[in-house]
């Protein structure tokens, strides 16, 4: 009587399914509900607590029904999974199983399942001696793998050192070479050589600032840039990426030019993906030019190669600053203040350097004086500011109508030489009458 009093009390129904069980179950989804729950309101020990009880309850469920017959006879290994691989702590791999069988072992033991019972005690050091073992070989696996990621790091981190170190001996090569340059041409084609060891590029640019002008003095490019040339590459500052980074003094990294709101498209171009560096020239905190590099295709220069350009056009700018002061104390010593043409020191050497070379190459060379009629009328009757501005005028029509080989010179006062190479004198003449009708419209 008493026996089958404790057994309906083992077996407390609740719609079908023990008391134990269904506590169990409730266990089991409060630890899942607040498993994705943040930590500041669930913290992991309530997790383990959770599925702890919930493997408990089960457990005891189990046992007091008999074990066999119970329908969450395997459901109660869940938590114990859970906790092993969420916490990955070795006394939940082996404590826990060790209730839940100490638990169920009494059952099993009143239904004189003796057999049963010798098979768990021998399989449960078993289990209990392969969980350690397991255990520690993953220890050890995770410990090499830790040591080969480590080993692979540093020699990633050495490569990207030994590269940089190149890269480095590179700009103090840039350094060494434009000491030694005077001429601002000659600077800018050694900035571009010996940049490309370090960057390389696919096309490359020097600009030097002239008031709001940005005058492109070296560009090198591979055969997809062969439409660039010297009237293509003329900006003003602030236009385009270039004038930009001009204007602002600030290096830019781009990575898809052609979807740069910035950009100043090229008709003559027809390439659709680049990439660009831009770095300033900076003198006094003043640009004073810009070196641009570009790669076909979108990403395809690192923020370390755009650092690298920085520091060669640090290296670079107060030499650039100073080659293109000598050239422009040059230019002063060689053309007309006023007018900006050719003074009589420049013409005897560039007359002299085209009569040889027109003897050599055996073709003619014209030479064309002009002057200025009544030119001192307008001095004596509307001053000499009017009469400057009236030579200034002339200077810019006769430019604007010679060709760019020609060479335009103020002799002196009111007179005016045109050196005119591989031109005979017959063209020179009709040349001339075109000049002068041209200025006296």
């Amino acid at each position: 009587m008493s026996s089958q009093l404790a057994a309906h009390t083992g077996a407390i129904q609740v719609d079908h399914l023990r008391l134990f069980e269904l506590l169990g179950l409730l266990s089991i989804a409060a630890m899942a509900l607040t498993w994705r729950m943040p930590e500041e309101r669930f913290s992991t020990r309530f997790l383990t607590a959770m599925s702890i009880t919930g493997t408990i309850l089960i457990a005891c469920g189990v046992a007091l029904s008999g074990g066999g017959g119970s329908p969450l006879r395997l459901f109660y290994l869940f938590p114990v999974i859970f906790n092993a691989f969420l916490f990955r702590n070795r006394i939940v791999w082996t404590f826990l199983p060790a209730i839940v069988l100490v638990s169920v072992l009494p059952a099993w033991v009143e239904q004189q399942n003796e057999r049963l019972m010798v098979q768990l005690l021998i399989v449960a050091p078993i289990y209990l001696a392969t969980t350690v073992c397991v255990q520690t070989l993953l220890k050890g696996l995770r410990q090499v793998s830790s040591m080969l990621v480590s080993v692979a790091d540093t020699q990633a981190r050495l490569e990207e050192a030994e590269r940089w170190n190149e890269q480095l001996d590179t700009v103090h090569t840039v350094a060494q070479q434009i000491t030694r340059v005077t001429s601002v041409s000659e600077l800018a084609d050694a900035i571009i050589e010996h940049t490309g060891p370090a960057i390389p590029y696919h096309s490359a640019r020097v600009y030097i600032r002239e008031g709001e002008k940005l005058l492109p003095i070296a560009f090198r490019g591979s055969e997809e840039y062969a439409f660039q040339s010297w009237n293509t590459l003329d900006l003003n500052v602030g236009e385009g990426l270039t004038g930009w980074v001009a204007r602002h003094a600030t290096s830019l990294h781009i990575d898809d030019v052609h979807s740069d709101p910035r950009t100043l498209m090229i008709p003559e171009s027809h390439i659709t993906e680049e990439s660009m560096l831009l770095s300033p020239l900076i003198q006094a905190d003043q640009s004073i030019g810009v070196i641009v590099l570009l790669r076909l295709g979108r990403f395809q220069f690192s923020h370390r190669e755009l650092k690298l350009l920085d520091i060669i056009a640090g290296q670079a700018s107060n030499a650039v600053s100073k080659a293109w002061n000598l050239d422009a104390a040059h230019r002063q010593a060689r053309t007309d203040g006023l007018t900006g043409l050719l003074n009589h020191r420049a013409m005897a050497e560039q007359l002299a350097q085209h009569l040889d070379r027109g003897q050599m190459q055996q073709y003619p060379v014209s030479i064309a004086m002009l002057d200025a009629n009544h030119f001192k009328h307008i001095n004596d009757n509307h001053g000499h500011l009017a009469g400057d501005k009236v030579l200034q005028k002339i200077a810019y029509m006769l430019i604007s109508y010679c060709r760019t080989t020609d060479l335009v010179v103020r002799y002196g006062g009111d007179e005016f030489l045109l050196i005119l190479p591989e031109t005979d004198a017959v063209t020179a003449a009709r040349v001339v009458r075109r000049i002068i009708s041209t200025i006296s419209a």
